[in-house]
C-alpha cells in the first residue's frame, strides 16, 4: 500500500464534515416542519447541492438508527 497524500482530509477533519452535514440535514427537516418548501428549505440550509444532500440524508440516517 501507498501512504496517503499530506493533504488527504484525517479522521477529525471528516467527522467535522459529517457533523456541519448533520446540523444542515437538521435544519433543513425543521423548516420542512416550518412549512418551508423542499427547495427553499435545502436552499436556506445550504443543501441546495444534490450530492451534499444525499451524503447528509445518508449520515442522518447512520447517527439517528
Amino acid at each position: 500500500m501507498f501512504p496517503l497524500p499530506e493533504a488527504s482530509i484525517n479522521e477529525k477533519q471528516m467527522a467535522e464534515y459529517m457533523l456541519v452535514l448533520d446540523t444542515s440535514y437538521k435544519y433543513y427537516l425543521q423548516l420542512l416542519d416550518k412549512k418551508f418548501s423542499e427547495k427553499d428549505a435545502r436552499n436556506v440550509a445550504g443543501l441546495t447541492n444534490e450530492l451534499f444532500f444525499r451524503i447528509a440524508h445518508i449520515n442522518n440516517k447512520m447517527i439517528n438508527e
